[in-house]
């Protein structure tokens, strides 16, 4: 008899690898579809949060992400948030519609080039989703297939956000690296 709660643990297990090797500096990486929570830390890491208290965050992330969505039609639909803390940044993006991924990163962490890479991966961390086992999978019906649409506009999300990092002038920039570095010293 198959262990599904193993098997699931292990098919998610490829996806954390595939994020946490995008970047050295990304701590924490939560996942949120159709009211199932789950997480990984990165091994070595210490959580400042428990997971109650993460899939608490997460939620809250979630009616926000909802609440951003009001003014799409006119402002167009939202591609990220981030958050940055004392301790951390917190980056939220929608993989496709109702799954969310919340990554916590180090300070230092440029996540403008992060962020790319995701992009980047977004199709191949979708395709492992869709391999999983839909009935292993809470929240997720059976009969429901993610949509080639929903593929066609995460790769026009990433054009967009590209576009957007260009336009950050040299001052913007500096600025930004001159604050995570006031930070990381502060947090000394």
């Amino acid at each position: 008899m198959i262990d599904n709660k193993k098997s699931l643990e292990h098919d998610h297990k490829k996806i954390y690898d595939i994020i946490f090797d995008i970047n050295p500096q990304i701590r924490y990486i939560g996942f949120y579809h159709n009211g199932y929570f789950e997480g990984q830390m990165r091994e070595g890491k210490k959580a400042y949060l428990t997971n109650e208290e993460s899939q608490k965050s997460l939620e809250m992330a979630v009616k926000r992400w909802e609440n951003r969505k009001e003014f799409s039609k006119k402002i167009g639909g939202p591609l990220y948030t981030l958050t940055m803390y004392q301790l951390v940044k917190r980056v939220i993006m929608e993989l496709s519609t109702g799954t969310l991924i919340l990554i916590s990163t180090e300070l230092e962490v440029d996540h403008e080039i992060m962020l790319l890479n995701l992009m980047d991966k977004k199709k191949d961390i979708m395709e492992m989703l869709k391999q999983i086992p839909k009935e292993l999978i809470p929240g997720i019906k059976k009969d429901k297939e993610p949509l080639e649409a929903e593929i066609k506009e995460l790769q026009q999300e990433r054009l967009i956000f590209k576009e957007l990092y260009k336009q950050l002038s040299t001052q913007q920039k500096e600025l930004y690296k001159q604050l995570s570095t006031q930070q990381k010293e502060s947090k000394k």
